[in-house]
């Protein structure tokens, strides 16, 4: 497993941009920590995520407020006007304090910290801090309500958990994730600022990484085809279930990012039995299963499986279709 990248607690990225690092080290945060963002020029700054709210978090954001205080035109410190929320994550909201309790899955929102309001955040949305503006775009798939910012002075992206830095990021809905991928790959933009890992600098490596995002969703697609399409290998297995797949494609996975890794693999599988190249068995009818099969069904038809679905599927057999397996002889 190739080595992530140190990352300095506070580092100026550019002129209109200091990382600070959430100092909340976990399997799902990389380096250990969610990147933060203080963006703007003059006497304002736009805050991107808060990490967990840490100790020291805090004081890391006032000791670059006072470095930045040289900048500004009477020598004090920058306010943060707002705080801008990519999403509703615990790593990315748990710093906000009290006014994060109102911020629940689905919403996205900004936190007006001269009044201490929460609003809420539309794609399109315009901010700006000195001479800098800050566009938000829905980019959900990670989350219902993720957001993106394109910051247009330096043609950049912080992608929030759409995009990582390093390694491939989590999702909960495969079709919606991808479309918001290829939305960022539109605006051929020159950096990312990511919610984990070091920036991407450069337009080329930008574009390398975006599409190595998609590329890598449709290879383990046909992973997962190309098991199914044969019989499992040893003889006193019935057939493909989730967890058999997740056992012959993530052979090596930690046991702490097993079930997120699980949880991927069976929304690759509903994306595919959308797009009609495999389909679940169902348990045999009975009078005693009938509402089980009924619920069944509907969770198969979505593409988002909310957890409480997942008992649900995670044990059916997964077959071919008919025509998915005549277009692959």
């Amino acid at each position: 497993m190739a080595a992530l990248t140190p990352l300095a607690n506070i580092e100026t990225l550019s002129r209109r941009v200091v990382r600070v690092l959430g100092l909340n080290p976990g399997p799902f945060t990389l380096q250990g920590c969610t990147n933060t963002y203080l963006v703007g020029t003059g006497s304002n700054r736009l805050l991107i995520d808060t990490g967990e709210g840490i100790d020291g978090y805090v004081e890391q954001l006032q000791q670059v407020l006072k470095q930045q205080g040289t900048h500004t035109d009477d020598g004090g410190a920058p306010t943060i006007s707002h705080v801008l929320l990519t999403h509703w994550h615990h790593d990315h909201v748990g710093g906000l304090g009290d006014p994060a309790t109102s911020t629940r899955p689905g919403v996205a929102t900004v936190a007006g910290t001269q009044h201490h309001t929460l609003m809420p955040v539309a794609d399109g949305d315009v901010f700006r801090a000195g001479d800098c503006t800050l566009r938000a775009l829905h980019t959900p798939g990670h989350t219902r309500d993720h957001l993106a910012f394109y910051l247009e002075e330096e043609q950049a992206l912080f992608t929030g958990d759409c995009v990582l830095g390093e390694k491939t990021a989590v999702f909960e809905d495969l079709p919606v994730y991808i479309a918001s991928l290829e939305r960022l790959k539109q605006l051929d933009a020159r950096r990312i600022y990511p919610g984990h890992g070091p920036m991407v600098e450069g337009a080329e490596n930008v574009r390398r990484l975006l599409d190595g995002y998609i590329e890598h969703r449709l290879a383990r697609e046909q992973e997962i085809v190309k098991l199914i399409s044969h019989p499992p290998p040893t003889e006193d297995e019935a057939g493909w279930t989730a967890s058999r797949l997740l056992a012959a494609i993530y052979p090596d996975v930690p046991e702490g990012v097993k079930l997120a890794a699980g949880y991927g693999l069976l929304l690759h599988l509903l994306k595919l039995k959308h797009d009609g190249r495999v389909d679940a068995i169902l348990p045999a009818p009975s009078p005693d299963n009938a509402s089980t099969i009924d619920a069944i069904r509907h969770a198969l038809e979505l593409t988002r499986l909310p957890r409480e679905s997942i008992p649900l599927v995670k044990d059916l057999q997964w077959t071919m279709t008919t025509d998915a397996t005549t277009s692959t002889q």
